[in-house]
């Protein structure tokens, strides 16, 4: 009797053991539950779920709190790779003190430290398991860099396209901006301007490609200037093809020449002036000049020097400009040696198929 009473006594006390630990398991079952539970139906664990996406650049989830209004130029693939690569650092969070409130939080979205943007959420009106709380994101604001506006200055003759798409007249905002120097030209060809292009809600970088007028040769710019590593001006200038410059070096060199040689050795404006048109401000600068001209006889020896000749400029198939920049010297009667920096800027202007100077800018003054 006593062996079978022992061993009725196990059978309870394994039966309560086995109770015992099934009500631990559950009671722990339920806890754990409770916890997680009670995690995710904190607002700042959904806050950061969005915070984890940001710094693996996933805009799956955060794309439908972004709008923008983008442009011809810009497509919505376009700007999910731009809005992807501004994402790239490191993101945090805190608490955005005194805006929001317990059913309605909100937080910073830190970037690298510093504030970037804001996320909003709100409580919806179903419960989740233990009557605990649910949040959704109601905004996420600031986190794409705003739209900027990028201008475009280019010869107004020439063709200007952005990401492969010509601009209308529709985006030129200045067509009548003077170009440098040629205020004598307009008695000769149709005044050359720059046409001012402006471009509003621009998210990325464009590729922009201006074709000269003249030349139909694409240009290269030759001013960009950005703002937090976006482009937001283009300038662009005239320029000249290697055929017409081939096509014209002759006649600048002998003009250059026939120049020195009337600053330097004579009062005589004949050869000179024949390479300049009657009536031009080239042919009143040179009147003037020669009576400034004086010199105590013939200069002894003349050396020409090496002239330099760049940034040649057409403006149309009637019109270009050159700058030269030329040292000559000349040995006097008494043996003197003297030196004559020149540095100009010749315009040129084509009648009945000859080139003609009708002005000139002195640079080194």
């Amino acid at each position: 009797m006593e062996k079978k009473g022992k061993g009725v006594f196990w059978k309870i006390y394994l039966a309560i053991v086995i109770i015992v630990i099934m009500c631990i398991i559950a009671v722990w079952g339920v806890l754990w539950e409770y916890l997680t539970v009670y995690e995710k139906s904190r607002p700042e664990s959904l806050v950061q779920e969005y915070v984890d996406e940001l710094n693996k650049s996933d805009i799956k989830n955060i794309k439908k709190y972004i709008s923008v209004d983008l442009t011809e130029f810009e497509t919505e693939q376009n700007f999910e790779t731009v809005f992807k690569n501004e994402l790239v650092g490191e993101w945090s969070y805190n608490k955005k003190i005194g805006d929001g409130s317990a059913d309605e939080p909100a937080y910073y979205l830190l970037k690298d430290g510093k504030k970037k943007g804001v996320i909003r959420l709100s409580k919806k009106d179903k419960k989740a398991a233990f009557n605990m709380p649910i949040y959704e994101v109601a905004s996420i604001e600031g986190i794409v860099d705003e739209a900027r506006t990028v201008t475009i200055k280019a010869p107004g003759n020439a063709t200007v396209s952005v990401n492969n798409i010509e601009l209308g007249n529709t985006y030129v905002t200045s067509n009548d901006e003077a170009v440098v120097d040629l205020e004598y030209v307009e008695d000769y060809v149709e005044m050359p301007t720059y046409k001012t292009y402006t471009l509003n809600g621009i998210y990325g970088n464009l590729n922009v490609k201006v074709v000269a007028g003249v030349t139909k040769e694409e240009l290269k710019a030759e001013n960009v200037v950005t703002e937090n590593d976006k482009t937001v001006m283009y300038e662009y200038s005239f320029d000249c093809s290697k055929e017409f410059i081939t096509s014209v070096e002759e006649r600048v060199k002998s003009y250059i020449h026939e120049y020195i040689d009337y600053v330097l050795r004579t009062q005589k404006v004949d050869t000179i002036t024949s390479y300049v048109l009657s009536g031009s401000n080239a042919r009143k600068l040179y009147a003037n000049a020669a009576a400034a001209i004086s010199w105590n006889g013939t200069p002894k020896s003349l050396d020409y020097g090496e002239a330099t000749i760049s940034n040649y400029q057409q403006y149309t198939s009637d019109c270009f400009s050159v700058e030269v920049s030329v040292t000559p010297k000349c040995t006097t009667n008494s043996g003197d040696v003297r030196e004559y920096p020149t540095h100009m800027k010749l315009i040129w202007i084509k009648k009945n198929d000859v080139w003609y100077v009708v002005d000139f800018k002195l640079l080194n003054k």
